[in-house]
């Protein structure tokens, strides 16, 4: 038998007529939801102990409390970190100049991107349903917030009520995740604002090419993670059968889901911070022309000699906006 065939007859027992076919288990995990395309197996140790008790929401792929016997998922509740890091990192660019102060939509997204990281590793180490809810609500309201920094208005020429319209859509989203049970909403919703998102990153590489390879970037670790969020959601019985079959460990998909988005998050967010702060150094001095510095990320060079300017570190760059600084944030 060759390997093609071995893991044919891997996968197929999985996909015969007592289960449900692809296609459906797809419409089930992100359309109308449906327990039978649940993964999660619980370690033999752990099926008579588990400290936060049984699970009440989704039991991912991995097993359940296999590695501690206090947290139910440890590599999914452990990846989390990335999500807090990213977050973070994104809230000292967010407060780094005051083009971007102006604007508290990206403040509130980087909150709500390390939220996302606190709320999902509380959802995976107790696998609880409120947790989960609490999970998909903050993580709707992240994308919801970055795809408000990454409108044409972003920036110092925000208005007021920039923020409070996009935390009312928050509220709706988070309302929705947790009554709206026709419906997969949280899926629904988020796909929503992914596309919305990727639609006005473009919009930015529109204006400025030396932003595209960044939005390649965070496309592609999205839709990794994506890929990577379905195998383990679907695919869990063939993956478990082919890491058995052949003695390897449990890839940890969900984890690498994690990873990557949060990796995609912080490009996203960067793109928009660079777009607001171009716009507001070409709104105060006209057109600058930017180049690639050593380090492969965009500064703005002036033509004649600068004014008093505020250096602005994104990321290891220089990105000057030439603006009089913030007296409030000294």
């Amino acid at each position: 038998m060759t390997r093609v065939e071995e893991l044919r007859s891997l996968v197929e027992p999985h996909m015969s007529s007592g289960h449900l076919g692809i296609l459906d288990q797809l419409t089930h995990v992100l359309i109308t939801g449906s327990a039978q395309a649940s993964g999660g197996r619980a370690a033999p140790a752990a099926t008579g102990a588990r400290y936060w008790g049984p699970a009440t929401g989704i039991d991912w792929c991995e097993e359940d409390y296999a590695v501690s016997p206090f947290i139910a998922e440890f590599f999914n509740t452990l990846s989390n970190a990335a999500y807090v890091v990213a977050g973070l990192s994104c809230l000292r660019q967010a407060r780094a100049h005051a083009c971007l102060r102006a604007d508290r939509r990206f403040a509130a997204a980087a909150v709500a991107i390390i939220l996302t990281g606190a709320a999902s590793a509380w959802f995976h180490a107790t696998l609880h349903q409120h947790a989960q809810r609490a999970d998909e609500a903050v993580e709707n309201a992240a994308v919801v917030l970055l795809a408000g920094t990454a409108s044409a208005g972003a920036g110092a020429s925000a208005g007021a009520g920039a923020l409070p319209r996009a935390l009312l859509h928050c509220a709706a989203a988070a309302a929705g995740v947790c009554f709206v049970t026709a419906f997969l909403f949280c899926e629904v919703h988020l796909i929503a604002m992914v596309l919305v998102l990727l639609r006005r990153l473009r919009g930015l590489a529109a204006a400025d090419k030396r932003v595209r390879p960044h939005i390649l970037r965070a496309a592609v670790l999205g839709a990794a993670g994506f890929g990577c969020w379905l195998v383990d959601r679907v695919g869990c019985g063939a993956v478990l059968a082919a890491t058995r079959r052949w003695g390897l460990p449990n890839p940890q998909l969900h984890a690498w889901w994690h990873l990557l988005t949060g990796a995609a998050l912080h490009e996203a967010f960067y793109v928009s911070a660079v777009g607001a702060l171009v716009r507001a150094t070409r709104a105060q001095h006209g057109a600058l022309p930017l180049h690639r510095t050593c380090c492969g990320l965009l500064a703005a060079v002036p033509l004649q000699p600068p004014v008093p300017a505020t250096a602005v570190p994104v990321r290891g760059a220089a990105l000057y906006a030439y603006e009089e600084e913030d007296p409030k944030a000294k």
